[in-house]
């Protein structure tokens, strides 16, 4: 029931980011057919070495480990509870975190292993995490 709890409220209650998602599969099908099914999520695997979760659909890049996937699949839990306010929630201080990340890493020369921590352990990644079953 779990997952069609999260598909039902991802195409009412989040539709707008699920739209948004599906906006992308369609382009992301143009350029690769690597698509299954994860936990009731549509899973795109892209040449783009990020992670992005849009509603019921998530991208990673085509050498994720598996843990990227369900963390992603934690962003769809997300957008399934918060909904229409997904986006100007974790869909704005996702990327600032992410951004600033790699200014950390490329710019301030701090190690990459300190800047994830700092990364998963603030929210939303450290709820995307618990929800998407990772342990880091």
């Amino acid at each position: 029931m779990r997952y069609e709890l999260i598909m039902i409220l991802n195409m009412t209650w989040g539709i707008i980011q699920t739209l948004i998602g599906f906006a992308f599969l369609i382009l992301t099908i143009l350029f690769n057919k690597k698509l299954y099914f994860y936990e009731g999520c549509v899973v795109s695997r892209i040449t783009i070495p990020i992670g992005v979760s849009l509603g019921l659909f998530v991208f990673v890049h085509v050498d994720s480990p598996l843990y990227t996937v369900k963390h992603e699949y934690g962003h769809c839990i997300q957008s399934a509870v918060i909904g229409p306010f997904y986006l100007i929630t974790v869909g704005i201080i996702s990327p600032i975190r992410s951004l600033w990340t790699l200014v950390m890493w490329k710019i301030l020369k701090i190690r990459r292993l300190l800047i994830a921590r700092w990364y998963y352990n603030g929210w939303p990644e450290n709820q995307a995490d618990k929800l998407g079953d990772v342990n880091r």
